[in-house]
This record gives structure tokens, sequence and C-alpha cells, in this order.
């Protein structure tokens, strides 16, 4: 008698779910999802790197100075932590508000002399870092 690959196939026993061999996806640091080191410094650089007078601001701030180019390259900037969020599936809600934080930073902080008060305040750097922080 001769068994024929589709023979053999028929008759293999279907694996249950515990014997299946498991993704080659795991979350990083043993099951715990945490952001990366390199991703907190970004945004300790981006908005609380300097302090005078007791008001921290950072390099979002200074960049903001340059008119056209300082809000938007900020703005840039801030999309590694909305990346970041995207790689982890973080809800996209949370996701479209950290967005929002963006361009709100960029558009506000646009505007002359106002504008650059409102990068000193805003952080929004540091609000969508505790937004990601939240929601892993």
């Amino acid at each position: 008698m001769s068994l024929s690959a589709t023979t053999l196939r028929e008759k293999a026993p279907v694996p249950r779910a515990a014997e299946r061999p498991a993704s080659s996806w795991s979350p990083p640091s043993g099951g715990r999802r945490r952001v990366s080191p390199g991703l907190r410094r970004l945004v300790d650089l981006m908005d609380n790197r300097f302090e005078i007078a007791g008001i921290r601001f950072g390099f979002d701030a200074l960049i903001g100075l340059v008119p056209g180019f300082g809000d938007f390259f900020g703005m840039i900037l801030g999309a590694a932590v909305v990346l970041e969020a995207l790689r982890h599936r973080i809800p996209l809600w949370v996701v479209g508000r950290m967005v929002f934080n963006l361009w709100l930073d960029a558009v506000l902080g646009s505007v002359p002399l106002v504008g650059d008060a409102f990068d000193v305040f805003f952080k929004a750097h540091r609000r969508n870092l505790k937004l990601l922080e939240e929601n892993l």
C-alpha cells in the first residue's frame, strides 16, 4: 500500500493553540513595553534642557525663534514620539491627540513674539511622551 502526500496531510493531527509555535514578535523588555531612553533624551532636549529664573525650556523654544523653519523643524523632531506610539500600536485617538499637540505647537509657535512665549510654556513633546507612557 502506498501513501500519497495528500493522505498524510489529511491524517496529521491539527496542533492545539498551546502546541502552535509562538510568533516571532514579543514585546520589548520581557513582556513590559517601555519608552526608549533615546526618546526620553530627545523629549528632554526639546522641552526641558535649560532653566532661566526657574523657567525650564528646551531647543524647541530656541529653534522656534527662527521664522518659518524653526517651528516646522520642532514638529518634525516631535514626530519621533508619534512614530513610537504607532510602533507600540497605541489607539488611534491617542495618536491623533499627539498629532494635534504637535500641530498646535507649530501653528501657535509661529506667531511672532506671542508664539515664542507659547513655545516655552506649552511643551508638546512632554505632553506626547506622557500620553505614550499612559497608554503602554
